[in-house]
């Protein structure tokens, strides 16, 4: 039997594992071809409002994600929360053959404002 104090090293090890996110989520997408794709991955508790380049797409859902195939280039990425104040708005870069993934969550500082992490990820 370990003793009490080994007991709680591995339950705050494995706890501080959990809150590190250093699991990479994979998305289950691939691009069409000569596209990219734009993977939005609400991690908040909102349905938001999603606006490309100022025109309106979908709302999406809280907790899911949803992907956008598109040509190359940089496009502007709007969020808007659809029952709060919530807004963000972001540069995104679209790169042919590969995931651009927006993770998507609410301010730690900040009560309006979303906050995301964005990255390029192989499909």
């Amino acid at each position: 039997m370990l003793p009490r104090h080994a007991v709680w090293m591995l339950v705050a090890g494995a706890v501080a594992l959990g809150l590190t996110g250093c699991e990479d989520e994979e998305y289950d997408h691939t691009p069409p071809a000569g596209q990219g794709s734009l993977i939005l991955d609400n991690r908040s508790p909102d349905d938001i409002r999603v606006f490309i380049n100022g025109q309106a797409t979908n709302r999406l859902k809280d907790y899911e994600t949803e992907a956008y195939d598109m040509t190359s280039g940089v496009y502007r990425l709007v969020l808007d929360g659809e029952d709060n104040d919530r807004y963000g708005a972001w540069d995104v870069d679209v790169v042919v053959g590969q995931l651009t993934v927006v993770e998507v969550m609410t301010s730690d500082w900040e009560w309006d404002d979303y906050e995301v992490s964005i990255h390029l990820q192989e499909p």
